[in-house]
């Protein structure tokens, strides 16, 4: 019972923060008007495998345009927490039918403007009302994914347990968190010790003002954030890194097959 009750105020608490900041945000669109590039690359390379040596991952015949385009011939794919919509119309784009699932029904409403404005109505969106559970039948879908957002789920366990029971067999993943080296830790407390990962709050001083308060699971290491997806049969953990912006970003992204 106070398990439920903690998980209900953080939920609260969550989604409180991230409608104020999709309501502050200018004009239709939120966030970027393009996709992930990591997705991108994910997607691109998963028809030849996770484990990739140099050997197979340079090797090609000259038709990797028409491969790509065809990775989803029609199969379900869910983005947790898409913020904006431009992942979602790539992975249309590649084949998928997408379904996207957010925990701001601000940013509901401007994804589904946008996606009107532009004719993309087929695309489906919806507040995730039922967190950490997934309104979806077991093996719905082939993918499954979502990027800077997923961390903010603090019953992480049971949403990779959601995760995992929805995708279908030989379903591929990818999910990003924040690395050790980022310098957004700079500005965050730790609020609880776990084995794999620490609850942070980023500080009242955070240099991004709208996401002050907001907590997030932080895992310890790489290892510990594969390990946090052990359930699944192919898992591997990448790193993105940049200097470009004034706060150095260091972001892990996990991906791989159920």
């Amino acid at each position: 019972m106070q398990k439920n009750l903690q998980n209900n105020n953080e939920i609260k608490r969550s989604s409180k923060i991230w409608n104020s900041f999709y309501q502050t945000s200018q004009g239709v669109d939120v966030g970027n008007l393009y996709p992930n590039e990591p997705l991108v690359r994910v997607l691109s390379k998963i028809k030849k495998g996770i484990f990739l040596g140099a050997n197979d991952y340079f090797q090609n015949e000259g038709r990797e345009n028409d491969e790509r385009k065809e990775i989803g011939k029609g199969a379900n794919a869910l983005e947790i927490g898409f913020g904006h919509v431009s992942n979602l119309m790539m992975v249309e784009d590649k084949g998928f039918s997408p379904t996207g699932l957010e925990v701001s029904e601000e940013a509901v409403l401007r994804g589904k403007a946008r996606l009107k404005n532009i004719g993309r109505e087929k695309i489906q969106l919806s507040t995730w009302d039922s967190r950490p559970n997934l309104d979806f039948p077991d093996k719905h879908f082939k993918l499954i994914y979502g990027l800077q957002c997923i961390y903010y789920n603090l019953d992480i366990a049971d949403v990779i347990d959601e995760i995992y029971r929805c995708l279908d067999v030989s379903g591929v993943f990818c999910f990003s968190f924040f690395s050790t080296r980022h310098d957004y830790y700079k500005y965050s407390n730790v609020i609880e010790e776990r084995d794999l990962y620490c609850v942070r709050e980023w500080s009242d001083d955070h240099p991004s003002y709208r996401i002050r308060g907001a907590r997030l699971v932080a895992p310890k290491s790489e290892k510990h954030l594969k390990d946090m997806f052990h359930k699944f049969s192919e898992v591997r953990v990448f790193t993105e890194e940049t200097d470009f912006s004034p706060l150095f970003s260091s972001m892990w992204y996990v991906y791989g097959r159920k």
